[in-house]
């Protein structure tokens, strides 16, 4: 594998990722309590490094992410009534492979002021990009997301995006223990002017390498391109502004940790947080970010449906 671009190595070599390589997978410790090092690392043994090893096979997916705002007056039980309908949606139709549901946490580190506070959300995975477009234009999916869910939630609306993921059945299929309960980390992000796609990719393949590291651990991680942004229910016609053009990403970020500790650790490190607070000297930023919530039993039981900021 080729080392990384200029670019994206400036903003990972001031925040010692230096060594960062896919020919050479230590690197050093990121908790932002750590004195700040640039262009060198720790002088520490080598077996204190967490291991971050370099992307093995990989395969494409797709997935949907569908985002729900309740007003605050709606009662639990409607919500996660709602909630549930959504989520069944996959036994519906063809299409989905597997899915998640849940309530969605903003991180308290990313930007909010302009995406909708979104309180629930229901993920998908497809294997394959006619299958998602073949569920997503279903009568009976349509029917749901577009008329009964806008008549509870404030908002809905689906994002499309593809993720390049380890090529596993277990991967693929979230399947194993380790998926009974978690936290899924979800990023949208924009590219930042003046940089490339090229740029923008091989961040988000370091990124992914480092959360799948020893350091935190991730369960797995993936990332892509959004393909799609859909705004579900009537729009308000008076307005000469779509809303949904203000919270679309071009790529899409997940990560998923089996603890809500593993997550919090992950958001400190510099290189995301750099991502999360925009920082110019990477080249995609954080447009809004969250935590989708997971059961045991993977269903879309929520309390509360409105939780604080992670």
């Amino acid at each position: 594998m080729t080392a990384v671009s200029s670019h994206s190595n400036s903003l990972f070599t001031s925040i010692t990722f230096s060594k960062l390589r896919c020919h050479n997978p230590e690197i050093s410790n990121f908790a932002r309590s750590s004195p700040p090092q640039t262009n060198k690392l720790n002088r520490r043994s080598s077996s204190n490094f967490p291991k971050c090893h370099a992307l093995g096979k990989r395969t494409n997916v797709y997935e949907t992410l569908t985002l729900l705002n309740f007003p605050a007056t709606i009662e639990e039980d409607s919500v996660s009534a709602v909630v549930d309908e959504v989520w069944s949606l996959q036994y519906r139709a063809a299409g989905p492979i597997c899915g998640s549901a849940g309530p969605f946490t903003p991180l308290a580190t990313a930007p909010t002021s302009i995406a909708p506070a979104f309180t629930h959300a229901v993920l998908f995975r497809y294997g394959e990009q006619r299958l998602l477009e073949s569920f997503m234009s279903n009568p009976r999916i349509k029917d749901m997301l577009d008329t009964s869910a806008p008549k509870t939630a404030r908002t809905v609306v689906t994002l499309s995006f593809s993720s390049i993921i380890p090529n596993e059945l277990e991967a693929i299929f979230r399947r194993g223990s380790e998926w009974d309960e978690g936290y899924e980390m979800v990023v949208a992000l924009k590219l930042h002017p003046g940089s490339s796609e090229e740029d923008a990719m091989e961040f988000l393949n370091l990124t992914q390498q480092l959360a799948t590291s020893s350091a935190y651990g991730a369960v797995q991680a993936g990332a892509g391109k959004c393909a799609s942004l859909v705004t579900h229910g009537s729009a308000d016609s008076s307005s000469s502004t779509d809303p949904s053009t203000e919270i679309a990403p071009d790529y899409m970020l997940l990560v998923r940790f089996q603890t809500k500790e593993q997550l919090l650790a992950f958001v400190q490190c510099p290189a995301v947080g750099a991502a999360l607070e925009g920082d110019e000297r990477s080249p995609i930023k954080a447009l809004w970010a969250g935590s989708l919530v997971i059961t045991p039993s993977d269903n879309s039981t929520t309390k509360p449906h409105y939780a604080k900021p992670l």
